[in-house]
């Protein structure tokens, strides 16, 4: 879970990044959350816009369960999220291979306590953990190949408010 603007991209950074996938190391990365000026195209950061990565962004999810939605739910004091939409703070487009619950996620947190966060970096595991699920199965697939696979067992996502029309699908595990 890093991310930097394009700017900060070197030779040396994604030398390191296309290095490992050509090695068979599959890279799930955050696209990255908005700074000052809010959500941006994900192509804008690193590593996010790298081709040897899985880039991931944030969907708000309040009742664990894809489909209708419950309504708006409280993510803390003062913000709620619409349940079922893009996370308003998450990174986008044609960089992103996939989104994946990063609102209000019960995470390891300092000092051995736990805490709800939220952000694309809560998103990522989900994706890593459904890579190493399918690492598992097909332990010979390329980074390449896990990508792919990823996006095809994902479920169409489609959120009234999608920054873009870039729609990643959704992570979606259940037939691994």
């Amino acid at each position: 879970s890093l991310s930097d603007d394009a700017r900060a991209d070197n030779s040396i950074v994604r030398s390191a990044f296309d290095g490992l996938a050509a090695a068979g190391v599959t890279i799930v990365v955050a696209a990255g959350n908005g700074g000052r000026r809010g959500p941006e195209e994900a192509t804008r950061t690193i590593p996010a816009r790298y081709a040897s990565v899985i880039a991931v962004s944030a969907l708000a999810d309040g009742n664990g369960e894809g489909g209708e939605g419950i309504g708006l739910f409280k993510v803390t004091r003062r913000y709620y999220e619409l349940d079922e939409s893009f996370a308003d703070f998450s990174n986008y487009g044609a960089g992103v291979s996939l989104i994946a619950p990063g609102v209000k996620i019960l995470s390891t947190f300092k000092n051995r306590n736990y805490a709800y966060l939220s952000g694309t970096s809560q998103a990522t595991p989900h994706v890593a953990g459904a890579a190493a699920l399918y690492r598992v199965k097909h332990p010979n697939a390329t980074p390449s190949e896990v990508r792919s696979a990823l996006r095809a067992a994902g479920t169409q996502f489609s959120p009234i408010d999608a920054p873009d029309p870039d729609y990643e699908p959704a992570l979606d595990v259940s037939g691994f």
